[in-house]
């Protein structure tokens, strides 16, 4: 009869039904989350830039139960999964060592399903997981062969990654630090093999200078690379090392306090000024490499020798295998010249820095807070957590 009374005197059907068209008063705005989560100022990982472009990380010091908990508490209450489900999509990953699975073996596995990894089907997919195999083991074997080598007084044998994102200050428990810009600090590791202990970490700051190929040299060396999701090294224990002495360190709040908890995970330190960069300029010419038939992602030993301008190379680790030639240089190109040294700092964007001295500086002793006062700015460069 409601039905009936409801519909137009003219009608001679009823009206329309109502019931499901009304927002729900606890419907989820997923755009809630998505701008909690972007509050922590999630940044690109330097290192893996040409990888995993559209990846950000967020630092050690943060975890994901601290941030449900705080938009639990701030905005409105949601499950642990929703919160993670939306980090996800937002490709937010966390920088904890030893977190990361290798995607080709992730999706190999799922490829196979119940049938388990024992027997394949021929297929591209199948295939291409055999040769990821391959070339892992011969990666492995190669390393601990190196790892297994007496050098001599003339070669240096090392394993060398840059650390995951890495911010200062580091004060953990205060919502106002990890909702600040903080400064990114980069920590390049050269870590003995086998049974040396010599570690030494090259650390700097984003105020003295960016991280790119140009800024680094070298006078001979080899580059032998592991293959991509089976990079377990040397270097990666030392980086456990140094997280472990942070923690037990907790507010790091000026560089220094950072260089002083490196010492204490027995790191060698050197600290790089902004003189110790040089202003390389990039004089590689890939088109010459394409044309060549190199292709990159196939290289796995990568040789450069003094005064030569040919790039040496092996797609394999044997030993015997002779190396491959490309000329990957701009015919201009006078390698004979070294570049000018960088004379000032590179500095950071003074919104960044006002953020810090303003919203961070007050909660720390005066003597840590000269750090940030004193750190150079320039509004020409651009803030590295936001550089993809």
């Amino acid at each position: 009869m409601q039905i009936l009374h409801s519909a137009p005197v003219e009608s001679t059907s009823p009206a329309a039904d109502k019931r499901g068209r009304h927002e729900p008063h606890n419907k989820l705005v997923h755009d809630d989350i998505s701008r909690h989560i972007l509050q922590y100022n999630p940044a690109v990982h330097h290192y893996r830039r040409e990888h995993a472009p559209n990846r950000l990380y967020l630092p050690s010091d943060i975890t994901i139960t601290d941030m449900h908990a705080d938009f639990c508490r701030e905005v409105k209450r949601v499950c642990l999964e929703t919160y993670r489900k939306e980090v996800e999509r937002l490709n937010i990953s966390f920088a904890v060592l030893g977190a990361e699975e290798c995607e080709t073996c992730t999706k190999h596995l799922e490829h196979m399903g119940d049938r388990g990894t024992a027997e394949t089907c021929g297929c591209k997919l199948c295939q291409h997981h055999s040769e990821h195999i391959r070339r892992r083991d011969e990666a492995r074997a190669a390393y601990k062969m190196d790892a297994g080598r007496t050098p001599d007084d003339q070669e240096i044998i090392t394993s060398v990654d840059l650390q995951k994102v890495m911010m200062l200050p580091r004060l953990p428990g205060l919502k106002s630090c990890a909702f600040t810009k903080r400064i990114v600090v980069f920590n390049e590791t050269f870590a003995g093999l086998g049974t040396s202990c010599n570690n030494a970490v090259v650390v700097w700051n984003e105020s003295v200078a960016a991280v790119n190929s140009h800024d680094i040299s070298a006078n001979e060396i080899t580059f032998k690379y592991l293959e991509t999701g089976h990079t377990f090294m040397a270097a990666d224990s030392v980086h456990h090392s140094i997280e472990r002495q942070l923690k037990k360190c907790g507010d790091v709040r000026d560089f220094q306090e950072y260089v002083d908890s490196l010492e204490k995970a027995r790191c060698k330190v050197i600290n790089m000024e902004a003189t110790s960069f040089k202003l390389w300029k990039d004089h590689s010419n890939r088109a010459n490499v394409n044309k060549g038939g190199h292709k990159l992602s196939n290289m796995a030993v990568v040789q450069f020798r003094r005064g030569s301008r040919l790039l040496f190379y092996k797609n394999t680790h044997e030993s015997n295998t002779p190396f491959l030639t490309a000329d990957f240089l701009k015919k201009k190109s006078n390698i004979s010249v070294l570049p000018e040294d960088r004379s000032t700092p590179r500095g950071i964007p003074k919104s960044k820095w006002d953020g810090i001295v303003k919203k961070l500086c007050p909660l720390m002793p005066r003597s840590r807070a000269l750090f940030w006062e004193q750190l150079p700015t320039n509004d020409e460069v651009v803030d590295l957590i936001d550089t993809i």
